[in-house]
């Protein structure tokens, strides 16, 4: 079938237009399609079981919705997981059941440190961003984030830990 504007100048600048939009719609794609690899990246780092990974995916994109931002969307999955491991119950009065208030607590610090070096390494998020996911302040993030390499380090071999700790020269 003809289209009268196939030919003039209108219809090569409606053809770019498309092609545009089809540009834009598949690196749109391909930016939920990462984010929801970096979700289940970070998910079976943090439980270690696929079973659990599936679950807290789930879970997290049933909150989602097609405006949420990967802020969002990487603050929602912390909930879950708080919701999920009950980290987000520090209802224990400090002063009437102290080792349970500290049990829980550091746990949740544990949590973060270990999701905030996730959220550094496998989403490539800054200081900031992480902040503002995990809800503390930069400072925190930044004590959070060297406590986790530490930990990781510390699961390694010695050998290969101090290799990892020692400054390059080049």
């Amino acid at each position: 079938m003809y289209h009268r504007h196939e030919n003039t100048a209108a219809g090569f600048f409606l053809r770019q237009k498309i092609v545009k939009k089809d540009l834009f719609m598949k690196e749109c794609e391909k930016k939920r399609s990462e984010l929801l690899h970096q979700i289940y990246s970070l998910a079976y780092w943090m439980t270690g079981s696929s079973k659990k990974t599936d679950d807290l995916v789930c879970r997290t994109y049933e909150k989602a919705d097609e405006n949420t931002s990967k802020t969002q969307l990487l603050r929602m999955f912390r909930e879950v997981y708080y919701q999920h491991f009950r980290l987000n119950d520090i209802s224990a009065d400090p002063f009437s059941h102290p080792s349970e208030f500290l049990r829980t607590f550091s746990r949740q610090q544990d949590m973060d440190s270990r999701f905030s070096v996730l959220l550094f390494e496998i989403c490539d998020l800054n200081h900031r961003t992480i902040s503002i996911i995990i809800g503390k302040p930069l400072s925190t993030v930044r004590e959070l984030l060297s406590a986790g390499r530490k930990a990781l380090l510390s699961c390694f071999p010695g050998s290969l830990a101090m290799i990892c700790m020692e400054p390059v020269l080049l």
